[in-house]
């Protein structure tokens, strides 16, 4: 017997939470940071380390790469809520 109503599990990511935490390489476009750089602040695509963590309430994603031209270690980062995703929302009026 369930607490839930019928056709809800309490699997669904709404209830449960996102299972976000996650590593992956990935190409993306990004650029160097330093300044001294010849490909400073141009834009290539690069294979980028992605790590996402988070909750229902908040994600965390950090990109880690390398430059190719000076090798110099790279990283950006950025927060968001996962509820702001959402494709669906019903109009109320």
């Amino acid at each position: 017997m369930s607490n839930y109503p019928e056709g809800v599990t309490g699997n669904e990511p709404q209830i449960a939470g996102y299972a976000h935490d996650t590593e992956i390489e990935d190409d993306r476009e990004v650029c160097c940071n330093n300044d001294e750089c010849k490909a400073f602040e141009q834009y290539s695509e690069q294979t980028v380390y992605v790590s996402q963590y988070g909750s229902r309430y908040e994600m965390n994603e950090e990109w880690e790469w390398t430059c190719p031209y000076c090798e110099s270690h790279n990283s950006f980062s950025r927060s968001w809520d996962p509820a702001d995703d959402v494709e669906y929302e019903p109009d109320f009026d």
